[in-house]
């Protein structure tokens, strides 16, 4: 399991945060007639940003895991090092 959070790149939320934050802002401009937004969308839509940059994170990893070990920055990635296997993070 350890192998596998660091392909989420749960450490470096602005990703998440930049999915997340225009999806608060029309759930908020959309429950203004109600007195703000629902709490439990807010919930699954935060959710969801995590869900969908963790995504988007395994798969450029995927994508660049030959080029991934020639960059010092992400010579340490789990696919590029062969800690973990391109059909182990699909799954």
């Amino acid at each position: 399991m350890k192998a596998f959070l660091p392909l989420l790149r749960l450490h470096q939320p602005t990703g998440a945060l930049l999915l997340f934050l225009p999806a608060l802002w029309g759930l908020n401009a959309g429950g203004e007639a109600r007195g703000g937004p629902d709490v439990f969308l807010v919930f699954l839509f935060a959710a969801g940003a995590l869900s969908m940059r963790g995504a988007g994170c395994i798969y450029n990893d995927i994508v660049d895991r030959d080029l991934d070990s020639l960059v010092v920055r992400t010579q340490s990635r789990p696919l590029s090092i062969g800690q973990i296997s391109p059909r182990q993070a699909l799954f």
